[in-house]
């Protein structure tokens, strides 16, 4: 009588069974990885829109991005020289905190207007 036995069957099905667990288990992990780090990476696109807005009009603000839990807070603060200040733009959300920061060479005329 030719075919497969009971205990042939049920160890190809539980071969199967850990295969499957191993793939999912897999999937899932990068799809988790794929989501952190397009979330990182909206979170830095926001942090340099910040930035650059800092660099047009130099002043301290706080707030949120609109239609997200996602906050941000810039600083201007001034250095040993004069001439040159430093900007700092903090994004905060989703478990994360992304800073960026900048010197600008030239600024005080910036800061001035910003203040009128």
């Amino acid at each position: 009588m030719a075919g497969f036995t009971l205990l042939e069957i049920m160890i190809a099905l539980a071969i199967i069974g850990m295969t499957l667990m191993t793939v999912l288990h897999t999937v899932n992990f990068h799809s988790n990885i794929i989501l952190e780090n397009a979330s990182a990476t909206r979170m830095m696109q926001m942090a340099k829109e910040k930035m650059f807005e800092m660099e047009t009009v130099p002043v301290d603000s706080t707030g949120n991005f609109e239609g997200t839990d996602i906050t941000y807070e810039n600083t201007v603060a001034a250095t040993d020289d004069p001439e040159i200040i430093e900007l700092k733009t903090v994004v905060r959300g989703q478990g994360r905190e992304i800073m960026l920061t900048e010197l600008v060479r030239g600024a005080e005329a910036g800061v001035q207007k910003a203040q009128r």
